[in-house]
C-alpha cells in the first residue's frame, strides 16, 4: 500500500471518528429518553406482537396503540401520583408556614394547625420544640437554650432557599415532560421498526451469525429480567412502605405507597423522598415516637427490600451471579441515572459474552492428543 493510500485511508477513519463524537454532541441530549424507549419497547414488544396481529398487520396503527397503552401503564400513574403530592405537599407547607409564622409574631395559631401550641404568657410556641424541652430539662438548664430560635431561623432559611429554586424546580418538571413526550414518540418507530432494525445492527457487528443472534438474545433476556425485577421490587416496597405510613398514623397510605413505587426508580433519595418527609412531619407536629418509628421502618424495611430483593429478582432470570447484578444496578444508576436501571446489567452481559467469544477464538483449546495406539 502506497503512501498516498495510507495518508487516504488515515483521513477517512480520522474523519469517521470525528463524525462519531459530533454525532454523539448530538444525541447526548436526548440519550437517557432513547435509552428508556428502548427498554420500554423492548420490555413490552410481546404485546406488540398481540396488538399487531389484532390489527391485522398495520404496523403503525399497532405501534400507536402499543405506545399509548405503555404511556397511560407508566405516565398516567405519574401524573396522578404528582398531582396528589402537589396538592398534599402544598397544604402541609401551608400549615406549617401558618403555625411557624403564628410562632415567630407571637399571634394565634390558625385553626386545625398542629403544629403550634399556647405557651406562658399568652403566646404561641411550636409545640414539638415545647417537649423537647421538657424531656431535657432534667439534665441541662434548658432556660439558656434558644432552641425556638433556632427552628425560627433554619426555617426561614429554607424557605428562602425553596422560593429561589422554584424556577429551577418548574425548568426540570417541563425538562422531564419534554423527554416523555421524546421517550414515547421514540416508542412508537421502535415498535414499528423493531425488526428491521435489529437486522440492521446485527449485519453491522463483526461476530459470527451465531454469534450475531446469541448477543441480541441474551441482551433481551437481560432487559426483560431487569423489568420485571425493578417493577417486583418497586410494588414490594410501595406495599410496605404503605403499610408503615399506616402505622404511624399518617393519612393517605395508598397515595404515599404509589409515591414510593415511583421514587424506588430515582437514583438519589428513592423512596426516603417519601416517607422521610412523612417522619418530620409526625417530629414537628408532636407525635416522635411515630416519627421514629416511620424513619426505622423505611430505613430498616423498606430500604433494605431494594438492595436485596432486586438483584435477587434479576439474578433469577439471567445467567449472571447476584452479586454482579448488585454492582451493576447499583453502578448504573450512579453512572447513567435512572436509565442505568438496565443500562448497567446489560453492559455486564455484554463484556461477559465478548469474553466468551475472545477465549473462544483467541484462545482456543489445544487439541485433545491422539489415542494411545
Amino acid at each position: 500500500m502506497g503512501i498516498r493510500q495510507q495518508a487516504a485511508r488515515a483521513f477517512i477513519l480520522a474523519t469517521f471518528a470525528l463524525t462519531i463524537y459530533l454525532l454523539y454532541l448530538v444525541f447526548r441530549p436526548f440519550l437517557s429518553a432513547i435509552a428508556w424507549a428502548v427498554f420500554l419497547a423492548t420490555a413490552f414488544y410481546p404485546m406488540h406482537g398481540r396488538i399487531l396481529r389484532l390489527a391485522r398487520g398495520r404496523e403503525t396503527l399497532a405501534a400507536v396503540l402499543s405506545t399509548t397503552i405503555v404511556v397511560a401503564l407508566v405516565l398516567f400513574p405519574a401524573a396522578i401520583l404528582v398531582s396528589s403530592v402537589t396538592q398534599s405537599v402544598g397544604s402541609l407547607l401551608s400549615d406549617a408556614g401558618a403555625s411557624l409564622r403564628a410562632a415567630a409574631n407571637d399571634q394565634p395559631a390558625p385553626a386545625g394547625s398542629p403544629a403550634v401550641a399556647p405557651g406562658p404568657g399568652g403566646g404561641h410556641r411550636v409545640e414539638i420544640i415545647e417537649k423537647v424541652e421538657t424531656a431535657l430539662s432534667p439534665w441541662i438548664d434548658v432556660s439558656r437554650l434558644d432552641l425556638e430560635g433556632v427552628v425560627l431561623t433554619s426555617a426561614r432559611q429554607i424557605a428562602q432557599i425553596a422560593a429561589a429554586q422554584g424556577g429551577a424546580l418548574l425548568q426540570n418538571a417541563l425538562w422531564t415532560l419534554g423527554m416523555c413526550a421524546i421517550a414515547a414518540f421514540t416508542m412508537v418507530y421502535f415498535f414499528r421498526e423493531g425488526s428491521k432494525l435489529l437486522g440492521a445492527a446485527q449485519d453491522f457487528l463483526p461476530l459470527r451469525p451465531a454469534d450475531k443472534e446469541a448477543v441480541f438474545v441474551r441482551l433481551y433476556e437481560v432487559t426483560r429480567a431487569v423489568f420485571y425485577g425493578v417493577i417486583m421490587t418497586s410494588v414490594i416496597q410501595a406495599v410496605l412502605g404503605g403499610v408503615g405510613w399506616a402505622l404511624a398514623g399518617l393519612p393517605s397510605a395508598v397515595t404515599a405507597g404509589i409515591g414510593m413505587f415511583f421514587c424506588s426508580l430515582i437514583p438519589v433519595g428513592g423512596t426516603f423522598l417519601v416517607w422521610g418527609p412523612g417522619a418530620l412531619w409526625l417530629f414537628f407536629t408532636g407525635h416522635p415516637v411515630a416519627g421514629t418509628f416511620l424513619g426505622l421502618w423505611g430505613i430498616g424495611i423498606v430500604g433494605l427490600v431494594d438492595n436485596i430483593l432486586r438483584p435477587f429478582f434479576i439474578s433469577g432470570r439471567t445467567r449472571m451471579h447476584t452479586l454482579l447484578v448488585f454492582f451493576g444496578v447499583l453502578g448504573g444508576m450512579a453512572a447513567f441515572g435512572v436509565a442505568g436501571l438496565f443500562l448497567g446489567p446489560l453492559i455486564i452481559t455484554l463484556f461477559l459474552f465478548l469474553i466468551e467469544v475472545i477465549r473462544r477464538d483467541l484462545f482456543p483449546e489445544e487439541a485433545a492428543p491422539p489415542p494411545a495406539s
